[in-house]
């Protein structure tokens, strides 16, 4: 929950940063590599969070710790777990 999430529309990419408590916003056509973020503007920023937390509340998954050492999902993806830190790596 603490690591940053985001969406794209166009070539406009917002952020939202758990641990900062701000959203971020990239013109990916005037600026494709990310270096210039600009801070979105409370109002629209507290809709931006409520509506990643809400997605995110949504997609979770849940995999037994007792399974995650070795848990292939939704094809492609290799999960791993130790203690509470989880990653996946893709495999094509």
């Amino acid at each position: 929950p603490d690591s940053p999430a985001g969406f794209t529309e166009g070539d406009r990419k917002v952020v939202y940063w758990p641990i900062l408590g701000k959203v971020f916003e990239y013109d990916l056509e005037s600026d494709p590599n990310e270096n210039n973020a600009m801070i979105v503007e409370a109002v629209e920023a507290e809709q931006i969070k409520k509506d990643i937390v809400r997605w995110r509340n949504l997609t979770q998954m849940g995999i037994s710790p007792k399974q995650c050492a070795n848990e292939l999902v939704f094809s492609h993806w290799q999960i791993f777990c130790a203690g509470q830190k989880a990653w996946a790596y893709y495999i094509p």
